[in-house]
């Protein structure tokens, strides 16, 4: 806290966080929020992005190396892929034809399995395109 006359502002972690001033208060309230609002479609992105490749045909993602690379871990093969501004993420293919999508942590399983994104059954071929004629 800092008391200035009659003026006080609050900060938490070196951070403003409010004080009783209206047009400081109205900035800061206006700020947190925009922050949250950025975070929310942060972690939607993340998660529409996860499911995306958790749901990409393994013959897709075999098909292009250049893109995904592939490991076989213990019985799971493994795909990593890192999209443009967003964390790394790896795919592992369980053997059970189960998938699950995380993202990158240096401190996680294996030293980068981090928190689930998504889970699914594995899809390993691109579904034929039926057409119908009438």
């Amino acid at each position: 806290m800092l008391t200035y006359d009659d003026f006080i502002l609050y900060f938490e972690n070196d951070k403003l966080i409010g004080g009783n001033l209206p047009a400081i208060q109205k900035k800061v309230d206006k700020k947190i929020a925009k922050e949250k609002e950025d975070k929310k479609n942060y972690e939607s992105k993340l998660k529409g992005y996860a499911q995306a490749f958790g749901r990409k045909p393994v013959d897709t993602i075999q098909s292009m190396p250049s893109v995904y690379s592939a490991d076989r871990v213990e019985d799971n093969m493994v795909y990593k892929w890192h999209p443009e501004g967003l964390p790394l993420m790896f795919r592992v293919d369980a053997p059970n034809n189960f998938t699950t999508v995380y993202e990158y942590d240096k401190n996680g399983k294996y030293g980068l399995l981090g928190r689930v994104l998504y889970q699914g059954r594995t899809i390993y071929q691109k579904p034929a395109t039926q057409v119908v004629y009438q």
